[in-house]
């Protein structure tokens, strides 16, 4: 299992051609949820959106397949870097620049430094400006760090589409 949320729980799959996927498997209480995000992820595509391969609506199950994406969480990486301030006043990083928390006998993961939060920033509102300037207009409503996913190489995803709300377009929303 990957992950448990309101929605369902999140478990990690293999598919022959495709390779490693996730599969969200919806909970009784997040079926309309599940099918929310399955009714808005089929019209939605851009590189900075997590990708829905597919999905399974029957009696027994109701499930989104998505790409897998391998470094999981915004929120698992945000305060690795541990910095402390010097006597100048400028942030120093324990990691020395590396690019690598230090692992304290655990594996090392990579540091979320600052120029990595600012092209997740740069991604994420690429892909919020394009789901506002859709046809129709798509508001996520949800967008946190543990909605955030991100690849090997700690490029941003927008997920959980949820509770997202599909607008006409002629109402004004912020």
């Amino acid at each position: 299992m990957l992950g448990a949320g309101a929605c369902g729980k999140v478990f990690a799959g293999e598919l022959p051609g495709v390779g490693r996927v996730a599969v969200k498997i919806a909970s009784a209480a997040g079926m309309r949820a599940l099918a929310n995000e399955a009714a808005v992820l089929q019209h939605i595509r851009h590189p900075s959106v997590v990708k829905a391969l597919g999905s399974c609506w029957t009696e027994q199950c109701k499930a989104i397949v998505y790409e897998y994406l391998q470094s999981g969480t915004l929120d698992k990486h945000l305060g690795v870097v541990s910095s402390t301030i010097d006597s100048s006043g400028r942030a120093a990083s324990s990691d020395a620049g590396l690019g690598h928390a230090k692992s304290h006998g655990k594996a090392a993961r990579p540091c979320f430094n600052w120029q990595m939060r600012v092209r997740a920033a740069y991604q994420l509102a690429c892909a919020l400006a394009h789901l506002h300037n859709s046809v129709p207009h798509v508001l996520h409503r949800d967008v946190k760090p543990g909605n955030i996913l991100l690849d090997t190489e700690l490029n941003a995803y927008l997920g959980d589409m949820g509770i997202a709300k599909v607008s006409s377009g002629n109402s004004q929303h912020t």
